[in-house]
């Protein structure tokens, strides 16, 4: 009996050992299971985010896709009508301005013209002044010299777009 209670007990210790040597095991793998779940877990959630990210993204693309080929279409459409309205106004022609622009620059160099020639009248008649104040100063010793032709009577507004008046 007491053998069979040795044995026993060495057995016992034996796999009590062995016991805890796998619970051991099994505990460290239980460890690893559990963190493991928590990166999958993790891994999961970054997955899914990405697809909603990838999804956004490719609708934004796809709407400036879009976009562009609108762009596309008007800019085709607008370039045929240039074309069409440079084949009616004459190919050789070139760049020129058109409508009212054209119209506004002309308008413009006609008032430069006109302010150019007005000032050039200004300075004529300022010279006729300075010329008939002294040959009535020379012909007339009765009368008094000090009663010149005022320059009043001719006044020069040179300023752009205004005109010249003879006052009496």
């Amino acid at each position: 009996m007491d053998e069979i209670l040795t044995r026993w007990a060495s057995d016992l210790t034996k796999y009590t050992k062995e016991f805890q040597s796998q619970a051991e095991i099994i505990a460290y793998w239980d460890q690893l299971l559990v963190e493991n779940m928590s990166k999958v877990s993790k891994l999961y959630i970054s997955a899914v985010t990405a697809e909603k990210q990838t999804a956004s993204v490719e609708m934004q693309l796809t709407a400036v896709e879009n976009q562009q080929n609108e762009l596309e279409s008007w800019l085709t459409k607008y370039e045929g009508e240039v074309d069409e309205m440079l084949a009616k106004n004459g190919a050789g022609q070139g760049m020129e301005l058109g409508g009212p622009d054209q119209e506004r620059e002309r308008t413009y160099k006609l008032a430069e013209k006109l302010s150019e020639r007005l000032e050039d009248m200004g300075k004529d008649l300022g010279s006729m002044i300075e010329e008939i104040n002294a040959a009535n100063a020379g012909l007339s010793k009765t009368t008094k010299a000090d009663e010149p032709v005022s320059p009043n009577y001719f006044r020069s507004i040179t300023d752009r777009g205004a005109l010249l008046t003879i006052g009496v």
